[in-house]
């Protein structure tokens, strides 16, 4: 009996623990559990088939569409930055030539070409530098020309135009001669990012035009180019900087070793004009100074006619200073500013001397008169007091003076 009651026992037991093992894992086929019952989707009718399909070709064009546009788009940028480079390069070579560097050699003609191309591909400041070329042209009517460059220059967006036209009201050519507009216009295109203006308003201190002569403020203005990243603007205030302390101002004491180191600085650059200004500190003529020599001077004005600043390199093969006297090769470097160039006015002035007095050419005063007025044509300057100067504009002026011309 009482291994009965333990086997029922243990068999209740067991019963026991099956059901609370279901009811943990929750009720078998309980009415309350809810089947996951596989739905099948409708049949889609011909009118939503057509729909879906004509959806799915309109999200296929219209991913095509963009992906068009997205290369068109990427071939214009393409096709723009070469334009651009291109106007860059044709711009650059323009500056290569006029200023002979970067490997190229001076040529006048080629710069224009160059400065021609990207200023008619839309290059602004290309505009301007026509403008200078055919300011340092040979032509008397050349003037309303160069001012209509300038004004190009800032309608395209350049303040280099404002510059270049504050120059003609410097100078009184192009325009009637207005300092105070000229100092309006330098320092409206110092607003528009033009660090040249800077340059002309120091001019314009050094030579008391329109304000106070003062050395002191024109060095304070020139030092504010010079601090720019505009190349030229840089080097050409050097240069000038240079001119103030060789030959000293009553407020800006002489200092020749001052006006070589800032000269130097420019070199450093291959800037043409300090190769001219440096020789011009070791010129004997020019500097009193126990380091002057005219080889000295000779050899920095041939760097300078590389750059084409060659009537110094001339004056001394025609007087033989620093070098053996060539009379014939004197007159080769004046003739190649004929056409105009850096020194166009000085050059052809010295070939009526020449003509006129018949050094190393067979005399003709003819053809003395006829570079006398070509060298007032070329003149950048019309400056009162540069007539009784023995070069340039005042020599050709003088020199018909003389001949009765």
């Amino acid at each position: 009996m009482r291994r009965r009651t333990a086997i029922f026992l243990i068999g209740s037991m067991l019963l026991m623990m099956t059901a609370c093992s279901q009811n943990s894992a929750g009720p078998i086929n309980d009415k309350n559990t809810t089947d996951v019952i596989e739905e099948t989707a409708p049949e889609e009718t011909e009118e939503e088939k057509k729909a879906r399909e004509e959806a799915e070709k309109a999200e296929k064009e219209a991913e095509e569409a963009a992906r068009k546009e997205a290369e068109e788009a990427a071939k214009r940028e393409a096709e723009e930055a070469a334009r651009l480079a291109e106007l860059q390069a044709e711009f650059d070579d323009g500056m290569g030539y006029w200023f002979a560097i970067n490997d190229h050699p001076y040529d006048m003609d080629k710069a224009f070409e160059s400065f021609t191309q990207a200023a008619e591909g839309g290059y602004a400041d290309a505009w301007y530098w026509l403008g200078v070329l055919t300011k340092y042209g040979v032509n008397v009517d050349r003037w309303p020309k160069v001012a209509e460059y300038y004004e190009k220059a800032w309608e395209e967006g350049s303040a280099w135009g404002l510059y270049g036209q504050g120059t003609l009201y410097d100078i009184g050519l192009g325009y009637e001669k207005d300092y105070d507009k000229a100092m309006e216009l330098y320092s409206q295109s110092v607003e528009e990012g033009c660090a040249m203006g800077y340059y002309g308003i120091g001019g314009l201190y050094e030579a008391g035009k329109g304000v106070e002569k003062d050395g002191v403020k024109a060095i304070e203005y020139y030092e504010k180019a010079v601090e720019s990243v505009d190349w030229l603007a840089r080097n050409a205030a050097r240069v000038s900087m240079g001119d103030i302390y060789l030959y000293g101002m009553d407020d800006v004491e002489k200092d020749v070793e001052k006006a070589r180191e800032l000269n130097q600085q420019a070199i450093d650059e291959d800037f043409g004009m300090a190769y001219s200004g440096m020789g011009t500190c070791y010129d004997p003529y020019s500097v009193d100074d126990e380091n002057t020599d005219y080889e000295t001077t000779f050899s920095w004005f041939l760097a300078a006619a590389d750059k084409g600043w060659t009537y110094n390199l001339a004056i001394c093969y025609l007087y033989a200073l620093g070098t053996e006297q060539d009379a014939a090769r004197g007159i080769e470097l004046l003739k190649q500013q004929e056409n105009g160039g850096w020194t166009a006015c000085d050059s052809l002035a010295g070939l009526a001397g020449m003509y006129a007095n018949g050094r190393g050419v067979e005399k003709n005063v003819d053809l003395a008169v006829e570079y006398a007025y070509k060298s007032i044509d070329a003149a950048t300057y019309l400056e009162e007091d540069i007539i009784s100067e023995d070069y340039g504009y005042g020599f050709a002026l003088r020199l018909l003076r003389n001949l009765g011309r």
